[in-house]
């Protein structure tokens, strides 16, 4: 008999675990051929996402299938931007609506065309999860047949090509903030600063969003930073610096491009891995940015329920629309709900299990296996040495300290200033495309993914090495 297996953890809700499930079921099966059941388990923090053992390989498999058809390669990004834009779009019209002069009926209409949206955006996410490994590997494998004029070592290449051909977010964010500080070199208070702080804190507010009810980036934190920057040296050389290094990048990659001298369908391949880059972190753009547009629309159904917003993201969505139809919701199985619960999909049909009947299917999740010696992807080079820091979630990020090394599921927007303080990074998910892969060669930190239990494994407070260039995590004796 198969195990469950845990293939992705994260903090979040009730809501986003729906749209994770469903969106395996029903849109992913039709752009990616995807059928995958899934068991979420909640803990009263976090969501555990399981699927039986060898589903995840079997869905790589497919994805991987896709990408390698040529026709695909070509049409995806078009289609897939297009889906992102369109979520996005519905979600800045549904922030400027008055929701609270809507009709029951009306709002359940427009939840349900939000969620619609959601869901088919979701399946698109997936990419990033289910491809991101099986692609790197693919790249690196071609590399390796790729004689031409080569005389770098393949990382030379790999990183090029996995480098995202725009600026991303983080970098984008990142440059403003250093106008910002450049702006008030001399004088880092005063009303002008404030409120260039809080212009840039509102322009960025969706920033470390991955659900709805997750903290706003605040202007607190951006003066903050800006001092921090200040304090640092001259923010002109780093934003000079940082726009030379961005500029640089396309004529990096098409000189890669043409010492590699790759067949036709090799080339093809390194172009869809290169934009691939971006798309991971826009997908991640648009899910933060969804997640603040979406507070108006969540916010609403709170209040009426009398639920605060955490309590109503616990809703299912069928949920959600019985209640703004007929005014009942089961408040005794929301508050059990909230102590911990499981999620079983199977197909578009999702069950809710709490209490004892919950603690019973949650016995029969697995955790792979812990091994002494950690061992994962090699995501951007370097070593280092520093104290493992355990996050599971934000609220976790206050115990790093500069230099310590930030161990993780996987890594998120709202990670970004401990990454930044981090001497090195390790995760259980992903590949050379994943969030954390991606930052961290921005950032040109030590990053080593796809460990699968480094969170398992390793001691909260413990000093660790981690040697990026061969991707092994070692304990060190104090």
């Amino acid at each position: 008999m198969k195990e469950w297996v845990r293939i992705w953890s994260r903090t979040g809700s009730v809501q986003m675990a729906v749209s994770f499930c469903l969106s395996t079921a029903g849109e992913s099966a039709r752009v990616w051929g995807l059928n995958l059941d899934e068991a979420v388990h909640f803990d009263g923090n976090t969501y555990s996402g399981y699927c039986l053992e060898g589903e995840k390989a079997a869905a790589e498999r497919a994805v991987m299938e896709k990408v390698r058809d040529p026709v695909f390669r070509k049409t995806f990004f078009k289609k897939a931007y297009a889906v992102l834009g369109d979520l996005l779009r519905f979600c800045r019209k549904l922030d400027r609506k008055r929701l609270e002069k809507a009709s029951g009926p009306q709002l359940a209409g427009l939840y349900s065309a939000f969620w619609d949206k959601r869901v088919r955006a979701t399946a698109h996410f997936w990419f990033g999860f289910f491809a991101a490994e099986p692609l790197g590997d693919a790249v690196l494998e071609e590399l390796g047949k790729i004689r031409g004029k080569a005389t770098k070592p393949v990382g030379h290449y790999s990183e090029a090509i996995f480098s995202p051909p725009r600026p991303t977010y983080p970098v984008r964010e990142r440059m403003e903030l250093l106008k910002l500080a450049a702006a008030f070199r001399e004088n880092a208070s005063g009303e002008k600063f404030e409120e260039a702080v809080l212009r840039h804190a509102r322009k960025w507010a969706w920033l470390p969003m991955y659900d709805t009810a997750d903290e706003v980036y605040g202007a607190g934190e951006v003066a903050g930073k800006a001092r921090e920057i200040l304090a640092a040296g001259d923010p002109k050389k780093e934003l000079s610096r940082l726009r030379d290094e961005q500029g640089k990048r396309p004529a990096e990659y098409r000189k890669a491009l043409r010492e590699l001298e790759p067949a036709a369908g090799q080339k093809q391949l390194f172009e869809f891995a290169h934009e691939a880059a971006f798309y991971k972190e826009y997908r991640n753009e648009v899910r933060a940015r969804m997640s603040l547009l979406s507070r108006g629309l969540y916010g609403e159904i709170a209040r009426r329920a009398g639920l605060a917003l955490d309590e109503a993201l616990l809703l299912t969505p069928r949920e959600i629309t019985g209640f703004l139809a007929k005014g009942k919701l089961d408040l005794d199985a929301l508050r059990e709900r909230k102590k911990g619960c499981v999620l079983v999909q199977h197909g578009d049909r999702i069950t809710i299990h709490t209490g004892r009947e919950a603690e019973g299917i949650a016995k029969k999740l697995v955790f792979v296996e812990k091994t002494g010696v950690l061992k994962g992807t090699p995501a951007s080079p370097g070593k280092a040495r520093g104290v493992a820091r355990i996050i599971h979630g934000p609220g976790d990020l206050v115990r790093l300290r500069q230099g310590d090394v930030l161990v993780a599921s996987m890594t998120k927007p709202a990670y970004m200033v401990a990454m930044e303080k981090a001497s090195a990074i390790v995760t259980d998910e992903g590949g050379l495309l994943c969030h954390a892969a991606i930052v961290g060669r921005e950032l040109k930190k030590p990053c080593i993914v796809g460990t699968k239990n480094a969170t398992q494994t390793l001691k909260e407070g413990e000093l660790i090495e981690v040697d990026a260039d061969s991707g092994t995590v070692k304990r060190v004796k104090r």
